[in-house]
């Protein structure tokens, strides 16, 4: 059952990442899958709840991705990199204005995605606090400060 749900939530992100929010619709997912609308609203019953479920698992995935790096790596310079790399990677699947879309159209949901954008700004924050305590930022430089002015400019480009 469960992977069944994350079948339906990785394919409804990759189509509202390539199609935007204006165009994803169950049928359209349920056609990509190959499978019936009404097996993916035995899971999801709205397509709101689908589209919201959508947004979480892809934030749940990112964050489980960067808890990896920060495990595995001890170097804070090496995880700020590998999770820059990883952004980018990521944000080059998905196009501004269907953001947009879905700031307009589902303003509940949006404010989930601003919750994970603060995270990882919460993220970063910890990666420069540890690169200060080894020596490996300016003295006067503020950790936070830092976090938000990259957080900000990933977040606008």
């Amino acid at each position: 059952m469960k992977k069944i749900k994350d079948i339906i939530l990785n394919e409804g992100f990759k189509s509202m990442a390539s199609h935007g929010i204006r165009f994803f619709t169950v049928e359209n997912l349920a056609s990509s899958l190959s499978m019936s609308k009404k097996t993916i609203y035995q899971y999801f019953p709205k397509k709101e709840i689908l589209i919201k479920k959508v947004i979480e698992h892809r934030m749940k995935t990112q964050t489980d991705e960067f808890n990896k790096i920060l495990d595995s790596e001890s170097d804070p310079i090496t995880q700020f990199i590998m999770i820059r790399e990883y952004n980018i990677k990521f944000a080059g699947k998905i196009k501004l204005d269907r953001l947009a879309d879905l700031k307009t159209r589902y303003p509940e949901i949006w404010k989930i995605i601003e919750k994970y954008r603060k995270n990882r700004e919460n993220i970063f924050t910890s990666i420069f606090k540890s690169a200060k305590k080894k020596k490996l930022l300016r003295e006067n430089l503020k950790p936070e400060a830092a976090a938000k002015i990259y957080t900000n400019i990933f977040n606008s480009t």
